[in-house]
């Protein structure tokens, strides 16, 4: 296998929010049968015709996967809907502190817990399809910064941390 490569769509004019465009970069479910990724895949396929050897990953991808996992996109329920990311799936952070007696016996202290729960559940995310496909460009945009802050774990293999994290163009 070779060096990666990567294809940037240089088009300022596009509109991420739009499903439109949306569906003619991505490469899964509801995706134009067109679109870039499903052409660099099946370029992938073709392996006389091109020296692409991996499947490509896609952010748009993995973001509106993002949505779609219940435990991926949470937030916490009683505190002001901040967000949860999606390694604690116990759906309970809580904050404490240790200390220790003159006698080494130790106690905890709870200084405060969040509850966390899908963020479709309670209305924090709305979609323009009847499947849940496709958000409407206020959710899009608002939970875009907390999807690329996300690390990916078990429970959500899709936090875009670890993939786009440090990505800038």
């Amino acid at each position: 296998m070779g060096a990666p490569v990567y294809f940037v769509v240089r088009e300022s004019e596009l509109d991420y929010t739009s499903q439109a465009v949306q569906k003619k970069l991505c490469g899964g479910l509801g995706c134009d049968v067109d679109s870039l990724v499903t052409q660099i895949y099946v370029a992938t396929k073709s392996k006389d015709r091109s020296y692409i050897a991996a499947t490509p990953a896609s952010w748009i991808d993995d973001y509106l996967d993002w949505f779609r996992i219940p435990t991926c996109c949470r937030v916490d329920l009683y505190n002001d809907d901040a967000f949860c990311p999606a390694y604690d799936p116990s759906g309970m952070i809580l904050n404490f502190i240790l200390f220790f007696n003159s006698i080494n016996y130790f106690g905890i202290i709870i200084i405060g817990a969040s509850f966390c729960d899908s963020c479709e559940m309670y209305n924090k995310t709305t979609f323009i399809d009847e499947q849940h496909l496709w958000p409407d460009s206020k959710t899009f945009n608002h939970w875009l910064p907390t999807w690329i802050l996300d690390n990916p774990c078990q429970d959500c293999p899709k936090g875009g941390h670890a993939a786009y994290g440090n990505v800038s163009v």
